[in-house]
């Protein structure tokens, strides 16, 4: 069956609700139409929160060939099987980089003194920030540097902020244990 036939049967809503309860079955292909990704984690920072802020808000089509640069005809005459395969590959790999990053959020010092500072000073509202906020402090406020760092790999960008936050926790364990009375 085509995509085309498969979603002359189905809507994309009853797709996604349907794939999300059913993809645990499906293979996982990182091929689609010829297009292959390697390794999802080195595409650039930038295309891989496109593709994480695209996959649930853009129609399918325009999603699909947005990732792989497909026509609207390659995309409707493709293999269902095919084209189920390749985005649950995509999901997953999305989930991944979700995971990554909630653990990168997730560490914390032995003697974490400012979280509760943070919050009181209103962290929170840096957030709303996203990808952006991540890049500004990356280049240090120096929106010239900001495109170049779009265009790293997720893997690098990811990396450096890992490390950041480890410098950072063991910057506050220093202080916390300079700080205890000494024995």
């Amino acid at each position: 069956m085509t995509v085309k036939e498969f979603f002359e049967t189905t809507t994309e809503e009853e797709f996604r609700d349907y794939f999300i309860d059913k993809k645990q079955y499906y293979k996982k292909s990182n091929e689609f139409l010829g297009f292959v990704i390697e390794d999802f984690q080195e595409l650039s920072y930038e295309f891989v929160n496109d593709i994480r802020d695209k996959i649930n808000t853009t129609p399918l089509n325009e999603f699909i060939k947005f990732v792989t640069g497909c026509s609207d005809k390659e995309f409707l005459s493709a293999s269902d099987s095919d084209f189920f395969y390749f985005f649950n590959w995509l999901v997953t790999e999305i989930e991944k980089t979700i995971k990554l990053e909630e653990h990168l959020g997730s560490l914390k010092s032995d003697y974490d003194t400012q979280d509760g500072v943070l919050v009181q000073a209103g962290v929170e509202r840096l957030n709303k920030y996203g990808v952006f906020g991540v890049v500004d402090e990356l280049s240090n406020g120096d929106l010239t540097k900001h495109d170049e760092i779009l265009k790293r790999p997720y893997s690098y960008i990811l990396t450096k902020l890992f490390r950041d936050k480890e410098k950072s926790i063991v910057q506050e364990n220093v202080n916390g244990i300079l700080k205890q009375p000494s024995k």
